[in-house]
């Protein structure tokens, strides 16, 4: 089978390129070693892609922390940051019982 490359930057050509081998698979058109392999490389490239998009958000917001120049955002001083479904979602803090610390993402915060 001499097919050509395919793009797989995204999880949706991630599940794209699933999806077809599934439906090759079924057909009879695939062996299963090679189906295999592409649902373990497949499962690897996933995390990597869903690690770079953390990386390069994480990147984003310590661009936005480390600038002196707070006034071009809109942030205070007692809010964190709660990542969840692909969207930054900012958590008021209530600092007598934080401290003031920020908190990124890892399920803390006041109750």
């Amino acid at each position: 089978m001499n097919l050509p490359a395919k793009p797989l930057r995204t999880v949706t050509d991630v599940a794209e390129l699933l999806g077809e081998t599934i439906n090759q698979v079924r057909r009879g058109e695939l062996d299963l070693r090679v189906s295999n392999a592409i649902g373990y490389l497949s499962g690897i490239l996933l995390s990597a892609i869903e690690k770079g998009s953390l990386e390069e958000r994480l990147a984003a917001l310590e661009a936005v922390l480390a600038n002196p120049d707070h006034s071009n955002n809109n942030f205070s001083e007692h809010e964190s940051f709660d990542f969840c479904s692909d969207r930054i979602q900012v958590i008021q803090v209530r600092p007598e019982c934080c401290h003031g610390a920020l908190l990124f993402g890892l399920g803390l915060g006041c109750t």
